[in-house]
């Protein structure tokens, strides 16, 4: 063709174009289908997508670019595909609306636009819309604030009619709470309003049961408060009687120190009646009478605490926890004081051990029972009903068929394992005398492999190496690392209830890696913005971070760098990628938190940000969790939802050794549970059974195998239930007790498992130095990840400002992002360098010092972005 002259245009006839076209998709591998065929597969991502919440022509239009993208499918007009949407989404709408509708009248027995408030919404606009209940810290103001919103919610619920426990069961509730608790009144008119009606009703249900969760929460503390300073008080009363009653008997003492000295001791039986007045008064705490009047003191507080959870339906799962739920009703009465409790409601409060004549008085009694009833919620002997953190968590756990197994056999097979170890360590003990003294565990921690010399040396050449690199800023490590693994092409407008323009893809990229820097390094979006040189407006920054960012495209971006760390085989030199270390970094968050407590050996008040770390040097999962929280519930789930296809079947850390359930739950998923305990010399071990020798150690208790066999069945069904993903193991080892259906607690067998499966590792660990060695690596490790936080996340002083834990999930995640992908960054760019100059040094790709993190970032690193 020649060359064209102004004014002129090039002809290209139908079937010419059409074969060009045709060949460009073959060479391509995009796939064109006819109208009717890709109106159907339209039909079913459109209706996916409804599902998914997405309602507004902008929200599927950008849906449905993305699927034909992702499938390789040729893509009409975009006035064709406006018609296909448009025709399809009308109908796929009117069929949601419908079918949801129908679901949520057949639920709650009536039709939904029939509700009073549902028609007030209708027609004007208007719904009663409740706090967050993530806002506020624990504790009575808060309990009161919670109950209202119940009561309020209950009585709404009750004017028309409906139950409770229906709605519960409704699917998605706590999306709908989340969805109406973002989306202000001003913005409802333009979503269909029956869709939002039928996301009220949901609403109402998930903010009442969040309501009940939190006045049970509260309803804990304070129990648990009250009895601490009761027994605050007690212990300083006793302490100062038993002071002045050894001050004023300070005479009677000295004689029988004479007489003593003497030798004679005959003396000492004329003191008969004076030793048992000392026994009384010094063992004033012992009895615990001076702690009943302690308590009393607290009866006032006692009634308000009994005002708030009177409401509350509660059920006993044991003998006395049902005794124990029997007599609230005495409690919640609000008879006088000085009226007695009578003496049949004494006698079902057998099990809690205190005479009956302090039970008899009221003053003790209310405080007493409340005390006691935390104590079986927080253990998992009393749930709570319409409660979704206290609730029968047993119910969670499908009615898996389990296959036949004979628990002799099997209980058999598990004893014979441990007395295996035990003979094992019965001859390794023989030949090495020292590990063991006077009958206990004599454990010397190994020492550090590199001598001190070594080590001053081996820092000095790493500090070196990094002060040789090139200053960096991160806005440009990141970009970099976007280059190779393409983590910020995951951040895709998400809000349903976003009625904008769709950012184009140069835009949204860039807001992307602007937006993972200032929540990533914990400097805020206004931060930001001034970092920017005011080249973007907060009200830019802001609506992308509202609109485009969500926890699961945030666990999407750290997968994609993951994995492409795994597909590049980057952490081989360090190793498999298959062990990880797990440890908490304890964070200041503020006091109106929910997660918020005080960190006594820390000493502070904050959250705990919890990592596991691979021992190739890439984390691969956070969680934020609370400083009260034992690190040990969350370590399976880490290990079972890590962001990486790889299987990571072993962890190792500090604290959660001690925690026996853990250890029986993780060696029946087929985890290996490591840990470095801090006195090793206290930790109980276990064996088979009172005849079986386990010399030189002294004081080794039998384990119950009559508790396994009873357990066994509902223990395996709850590990197959965990490994499908159906429920979380969490849930299970932060309970003390879980009952299954036969009334059987299958926790209490989980803990004789783990006695078994713990006294293993401990007996292996004693005898195998390169295990000690491993161990000691990977607390180093965790401990080192420790310190890289603190680098990475400086803005605001490493204050988590949020009091939402989505909020403060989203941050820990942000900042796992940037850290991973200085990781990348390193090994990707100073990989070569680090295995050939620094060959023996034992260096590692977590450092961080030679990249600037403070000041203006400037744009212009873009260059692909910016084109």
């Amino acid at each position: 063709m020649g060359q064209l002259k102004t004014n002129e245009t090039a002809h290209i006839t139908a079937p010419t174009f059409s074969r060009i076209l045709n060949e460009f998709l073959q060479e391509n591998g995009i796939i064109k289908y006819r109208s009717p065929e890709l109106q159907t597969i339209l039909r079913g991502a459109i209706s996916e997508a409804i599902t998914r919440g997405l309602h507004e022509r902008d929200e599927l239009r950008s849906y449905v670019t993305n699927f034909l993208r992702t499938r390789w499918i040729y893509s009409p007009s975009p006035l064709v595909l406006d018609r296909f949407i448009g025709n399809i989404a009308k109908d796929a709408l009117r069929t949601y609306e419908a079918e949801n509708i129908h679901c949520i009248s057949n639920t709650i027995g009536k039709e939904l636009t029939s509700l009073e408030f549902v028609k007030e919404f209708m027609n004007h606009n208007q719904y009663r819309k409740f706090p967050p209940v993530h806002e506020g810290k624990l504790g009575i103001r808060k309990a009161t604030s919670e109950f209202e919103t119940m009561l309020q919610i209950k009585n709404m619920f009750q004017n028309e009619g409906i139950e409770f426990s229906g709605t519960l069961q409704l699917p998605g509730i706590h999306f709908s709470k989340e969805l109406i608790e973002k989306r202000p009144p001003s913005k409802i008119e333009r979503a269909s309003k029956r869709l939002f009606a039928a996301h009220l009703i949901k609403y109402y249900a998930a903010r009442y049961q969040d309501s009940i969760d939190a006045i049970v929460q509260c309803f804990i503390k304070a129990a648990r408060l009250m009895r601490f300073r009761a027994n605050k008080f007690y212990d300083e009363n006793s302490g100062k009687d038993s002071r002045a009653f050894l001050e004023e008997s300070n005479a009677q003492f000295q004689e029988i120190l004479d007489a003593m000295k003497s030798g004679e001791i005959s003396v000492l039986e004329d003191y008969k009646e004076f030793f048992e007045i000392v026994a009384q008064k010094t063992g004033y705490y012992h009895k615990k009478e001076g702690y009943y009047d302690a308590l009393a003191s607290r009866y006032k507080y006692s009634r308000i605490l009994s005002t708030k959870i009177a409401p509350l339906e509660f059920e006993g799962l044991d003998e006395a926890s049902n005794a124990l739920v029997e007599v609230l009703g005495e409690v919640f009465s609000q008879r006088k004081f000085n009226e007695p409790v009578n003496i049949k409601v004494v006698d079902r409060m057998g099990f809690l051990r205190a005479p009956q004549d302090k039970l008899t008085d009221r003053r003790i009694f209310e405080p007493l029972v409340l005390v006691t009833l935390a104590d079986f919620i927080a253990s998992g002997r009393i749930i709570v009903k319409h409660s979704m953190r206290y609730r029968d968590k047993w119910t969670d756990v499908p009615d898996i068929e389990i296959a036949d197994t004979n628990l002799d056999k099997y209980a058999d097979s598990m004893k014979s394992e441990l007395d295996n170890v035990w003979k094992a360590f019965a001859t390794y003990a023989h030949t090495h005398p020292e590990i063991c003294r006077k009958g206990r565990i004599n454990e010397k921690r190994l020492p550090s492999p590199i001598r001190k010399d070594e080590e001053v040396i081996r820092k000095a050449k790493i500090d070196a190496f990094i002060e040789s690199l090139e200053v960096t800023d991160i806005s440009e490590i990141l970009w970099s690392v976007h280059e190779m693994t393409g983590f910020l092409d995951c951040f895709k407008l998400v809000n349903s209830s976003y009625h904008g323009n769709i950012l184009p893809e140069e835009e949204r990229t860039k807001l992307a890696l602007i937006t993972v820097l200032a929540r990533g390094m914990n400097i805020g979006l206004k931060g930001m913005v001034k970092s920017l040189q005011g080249k973007y407006g907060i009200g830019r920054l802001t609506n992308f971070d509202e609109n485009y960012v969500s926890i699961g495209i945030l666990e999407e971006a750290n997968r994609a760098i993951v994995r492409e760390w795994d597909a590049l085989n980057f952490g081989d030199t360090w190793g498999d990628g298959c062990g990880c270390s797990s440890d908490g970094k304890v964070t200041f968050s503020f006091v109106n938190n929910l997660l918020s407590r005080f960190h006594y050996r820390k000493g502070r008040m904050g959250v705990t940000i919890y990592w596991f770390v691979r021992n190739d040097w890439i984390a691969n999962y956070v969680q934020v969790i609370g400083n009260d929280e034992w690190e040990s519930w969350y370590v399976i789930d880490g290990l079972l939802n890590s962001y990486c296809d790889k299987e990571v079947r072993q962890s190792c850390g500090d604290t959660q050794g001690q925690l026996l359930s853990l250890w029986g739950l993780g060696a029946l998923l087929g985890l290996d549970i490591r840990a470095r305990f801090r006195d090793l010399k206290n930790v109980k071990l276990y064996k088979s059974s009172g005849d079986f020798a386990v010399e030189p150690l002294t004081e080794v208790d039998p384990i119950d195998w009559e508790i396994i066999k009873k357990c066994i069945p509902s223990v395996l069904k709850l590990v197959e239930a965990i490994k499908s993903n159906e429920i979380r193991s969490k849930d299970f080892l932060s309970t003390g007790n879980i009952y299954d259906e036969r009334g059987i607690n299958v926790a209490e067998g989980l803990r004789e498992i783990g006695k078994l499966y713990r006294t293993k590792f401990i007996l292996r660990y004693l005898m195998d130095k390169e295990m000690q060695q491993d161990i000691r690596e990977g607390c180093n490790r965790a401990e080192f990840w420790n310190k890289f936080q603190d680098a990475v996340f400086w803005g605001k002083g490493g204050v988590i400002s949020s009091n939402n834990p989505n909020q403060q999930r989203a941050s820990v995640l942000f900042l796992m992002l940037v850290m991973n992908a200085i990781v990348f960054y390193n090994k990707a760019v100073f990989g070569e360098r680090i295995v050939k100059d620094m060959e023996g040094m034992n260096m590692h790709p977590a450092f961080w010092q030679y990249i600037n993190f403070i000041g203006q970032f400037h744009i212009d690193i873009f260059k692909n972005v910016d084109g």
